[in-house]
């Protein structure tokens, strides 16, 4: 069971969190977040098909980190990059060769250009470093959001937009009809295991215990967020617990979720 337990640090997380959110709630058009999803890009198809642990949220997180790092870079000096990207690395406790040991002396116009040719190359070998540290904040920035089930619908209705422009004759492996996602085979069990946990083992509806710790003969539905006769899609994303009744009301035309969530105390 240890190996589902990993160590986070979340101090770089929590401000790209922050950004994601109101760049999906508030500038989704102004961002043009649709192109971020492509119906010919094959990972895509595989993910709206089948569950995927490498989720639309996880690709979604890693080309925000790296175009928001672009804009960084871009609008700041050599000196603020450096000091950004080590306070990253030694936050994640990378070990990195200082970088005064690279810099050059600036008493002449020569040697000032030669020292910033060395903080450029210096620069180029934080960002090798860097690399696995960019992806354990998407996955600390994914373990965040995964929780939220308002930013989950949200983002979902982008892919939807998607989705619902798909054609069968373009996609008829996946595609049930024009703008409807075929069903999923089967839904994995880590996939439940984790939607279990999230959820609480609780309609998220009616708060309904569905662990059989408290009643026996409840009956787990493992729900598509935005039905598929919606756009909806068969990303980890997607998916949420809820009990029979309310499941079954959808009737797959309805979107059925709630911002309720237990309080520790």
């Amino acid at each position: 069971m240890m190996e589902s337990f990993k160590e986070f640090k979340y101090r770089f997380t929590y401000p790209n969190v922050s950004f994601i959110y109101e760049t999906v709630f508030d500038r989704a058009e102004e961002e043009y977040l649709e192109d971020y999803f492509d119906p010919e890009d094959g990972a895509f198809r595989l993910r709206i098909s089948k569950p995927q642990k490498d989720t639309l949220l996880h690709d979604f997180l890693r080309v925000r980190l790296k175009l928001d790092y672009e804009y960084f870079e871009d609008k700041v000096g050599y000196s603020e990059i450096i000091d950004e990207y080590e306070k990253i690395l030694n936050t994640y406790h990378v070990p990195f060769l200082p970088s005064k040991e690279f810099e050059g002396s600036v008493n002449d116009d020569g040697l000032l250009k030669e020292c910033e040719d060395t903080k450029f190359n210096y620069i180029q070998n934080l960002k090798q470093l860097l690399i696995p540290i960019f992806e354990q904040i998407v996955q600390e920035s994914f373990t965040i959001l995964f929780g939220d089930r308002m930013f989950l619908l949200k983002f979902n209705e982008i892919v939807a937009s998607i989705t619902k422009k798909m054609r069968k004759y373009d996609y008829p492996e996946i595609m049930k009809r024009d703008g409807v996602v075929k069903r999923a085979t089967y839904i994995p069990r880590w996939l439940k295991d984790a939607i279990f946990h999230r959820d609480k083992g609780k309609c998220q509806v009616c708060g309904r215990d569905l662990s059989g710790l408290m009643f026996l003969g409840e009956e787990i539905h493992y729900d598509h967020v935005i039905p598929l006769n919606l756009g909806g899609n068969n990303d980890p994303t997607n998916f949420q617990l809820l009990c029979k009744e309310h499941n079954l009301s959808k009737s797959g035309t309805q979107i059925i979720t709630s911002e309720r969530y237990q309080t520790y105390w």
